[in-house]
Order: structure tokens, then sequence, then C-alpha cells
């Protein structure tokens, strides 16, 4: 009889463990539902396109989403940061964000990590409006992520082509540019750096032959990106585009590799850079010659 009364035990010991392991196992990611919807999927650079994100909130969910990313993945890789709220956090270059419906925070559990505010249940939903002028023509692949205890969720949405404008010869360009903050992702934390300078050279007919520098600093560490220039994307009365490829270092740290886009604004005058890890924009630019 003892034993037998053992054996439940032990059974039902097993059984709770198991219920748990599953919860923790289904984790917070699994809370989340996405859907990204777009009202074009070709668009020209005079024009605008709208997705629509939804996040749905399983019920009974107490998780609060750490950040959302808006993804465009094609000539290059441009990614846009923004809180639960709709503020922008990072990259973002030519995006407005507009939150569409909020939820009552409530208080409750989150999987065994500790308390935090969250949502019951329900959806969050943002009007996200792209302005393809700063970006290469191409076709993009569009995603949107939500981060969840550092748990990621991922949904696709439709391709987008954005159509160039008729193009224009490139003379001899060599542009300097300063002033703007980089921001540079790594695997502990994202960091910044002011005191920004960037100096390249296209050479006619040969933009292979090009090189550049992106450097900054804050307070005693250093960032310095040494490029090639691999291709001339875009040029046209408005804007030059060209993808280029290198390797950064911080500090006295090991050196990394980086393909990135450069846009030069003509007429604003400003270079914005962005990268999977390094980012920058508005450079005002003190030299021009060429271009």
């Amino acid at each position: 009889m003892k034993n037998k009364r053992v054996i439940q035990k032990t059974f039902a010991t097993i059984i709770s463990l198991a219920v748990i392991i599953g919860i923790i196992l289904s984790g917070p990611a699994q809370a989340y539902n996405l859907q990204l919807t777009s009202s074009k999927d070709t668009i020209g650079k005079n024009e605008k396109v709208n997705f629509l994100a939804t996040v749905k909130i399983n019920s009974n969910e107490f998780v609060t989403p750490d950040y959302l990313v808006f993804d465009l993945n094609g000539t290059s890789s441009f990614e846009c940061k923004f809180a639960v709220d709709g503020t922008i956090l990072n990259g973002c270059t030519g995006i407005t964000i507009q939150p569409l419906s909020t939820l009552p925070v409530s208080y409750g559990y989150s999987y065994g990590y500790g308390y935090s505010y969250g949502y019951t249940n329900g959806e969050l939903t943002y009007n996200i409006t792209l302005d393809p002028s700063n970006y290469p023509a191409g076709t993009y692949a569009t995603s949107i992520l939500s981060s969840v205890l550092g748990e990621f969720t991922m949904q696709k949405g439709s391709d987008l082509t954005i159509l160039p404008k008729p193009a224009i010869p490139l003379k001899d360009c060599s542009i300097r540019g300063k002033d703007s903050e980089i921001f540079v992702k790594t695997a502990n934390s994202d960091k910044t750096f002011k005191n920004s300078k960037i100096n390249f050279f296209v050479p006619l007919g040969r933009a292979v032959s090009g090189t550049g520098y992106l450097i900054g600093q804050e307070k005693r560490e250093t960032f310095d990106y040494k490029f090639k220039i691999i291709k001339v994307l875009e040029n046209n009365n408005d804007r030059l585009v060209i993808s280029v490829s290198g390797t950064y270092i911080i500090g006295t740290g090991k050196r990394t590799a980086e393909d990135s886009v450069i846009t030069f604004d003509k007429k604003r005058n400003k270079i914005s850079l962005s990268g999977k890890n390094v980012h920058v924009d508005d450079l005002n630019i003190y030299f021009r010659e060429g271009c």
C-alpha cells in the first residue's frame, strides 16, 4: 500500500514537472502572432507605401514585448527598431510609426522569469509609412519581428520593389562629411560614437577602385570603419547611392566585416550610411567635388 502511494506521488510529480517544462519551453515568444501587410508591392521613388503590422497577444499572457523591428532585406539590409508605444529607437530612415491600437496594462507573471508589466489579450496595431527616396532601387523582402525576453517571433510580409529614377553619368566623386552620431550594434549592447567624419572617393568609370572611411569617438573609445567601393547602385539629380564593403574596429578589439550602403542626398547636402551593424544619418557635407 505504501509503495503504491509512493508510485502515485512520483507519477504526479513527473506529470507536474512535464507541465511546467512544457510551459517554459513554449515560452513567451509563442504568445504572440504577427502579421504584416502592405498597401503596394511596387512603388516609384516619389511614392510612399504603408505597412500594417499587427501583434496578436494570446489571452492570459502577461509579458510585454521588449521592442519590435521592421526589416527590409534586399540590395542591403535596413532595420527600424521601435518601442511598443511606437517610439523610434534606432534606424528607421524615412520611416514613421503610427500606433493604431493600444491595450490596457495589467500585472502578471511571466513564465517564471519574474513579475513584469504586460497586456492581457488583444492586438497591437501599427501603421508603418516608408518613404523610399532614401533607399536604393531594387526588390526587398519585408518582415516584422517582436522581441520578448530576448526571444524573437518573426513574420514575413510581401516583397517590395522600389523602381529607380533615370540615371545620369557619374564623374569623379569626392565627398567629406562630419557631425552626426554613429550607431554600432555589438554582441553585448548598442554603442554610440560622436565626432564622426566620413571621407570617400569614387573614380570616374572605375567605382571598384574607390575607397573611404568612417570614424568616430566616444570618450576614449574609438570607431574606425575602412571600406572599398563595390558598385554605384543609383545616380540621378536627387541622390547618389553606392554599396561598399570593409571592416570596422572598436577600440583595440578585433576587426569585423561589414557591408553597407552610402546615400548622398544631393538636395539636402547630407550623407547617410546603413549596414547590418553600423548606421549613421545626416552627416553634414563640408567638401564635395564632382558627384
